[in-house]
């Protein structure tokens, strides 16, 4: 079942991957506001903190979305998610959390701990980058490993492929030829010095 539902997933068009990020993200990051709440507490469920500060439910995806989408967090296809994606989750994340200490501080109501949002913007990074992690990791998990592939030339165009099929997703260079043996050897003398 959990197969038929990962390759059901595969085949949305990238508009429709992109909707369930953002209502993965927005069922999250209430998520991870509780998780800094009960850390800050020691308290697995404060009820009475929730229900007088609801509104704090709302505005913590009601910020981040919105900064999600502007720093392109929806934009990386996930099979191909790199560092960027973690850099552009804590710009956004530090911008909502900014924003979210400026409100606290002008709203005379505020009955959650201050030293909570800094717990938050922790629990938040940690909360959506593993989450797009382990959604590579389920959906491309299954897919065969790199494939091997031979490059013919050993010139400068051939150094350059080998540098970009290195850091490929989906192949591997393994063999290197040449109609010239004294490049052969070349290469032979830095494979060995490397």
């Amino acid at each position: 079942m959990l197969i038929n539902i990962i390759a059901q997933f595969k085949q949305l068009r990238r508009r429709e991957k992109q909707y369930l990020m953002i209502i993965a993200d927005i069922v999250l990051l209430p998520l991870s506001l509780w998780i800094a709440l009960s850390l800050r507490l020691s308290n697995l469920w404060p009820i009475q903190l929730w229900l007088e500060s609801w509104w704090i439910i709302l505005l913590v995806p009601a910020f981040s979305i919105p900064l999600f989408i502007h720093y392109g967090l929806y934009r990386a296809v996930l099979k191909y998610m790199g560092y960027q994606v973690i850099i552009a989750t804590i710009k956004a994340i530090s911008v909502s959390t900014i924003l979210l200490i400026t409100i606290t501080i002008w709203y005379p109501y505020w009955m959650v701990p201050y030293s909570n949002l800094f717990i938050l913007w922790f629990v938040s990074i940690l909360v959506i980058i593993g989450s797009r992690y382990i959604m590579k990791y389920a959906l491309y998990f299954t897919e065969p490993l790199k494939s091997s592939v031979g490059i013919y030339g050993s010139g400068k165009a051939g150094a350059q492929l080998i540098d970009n099929l290195r850091s490929s997703l989906d192949y591997i260079p393994v063999a290197l030829f040449d109609d010239s043996p004294s490049k052969c050897k070349k290469f032979k003398e830095k494979s060995v010095s490397n």
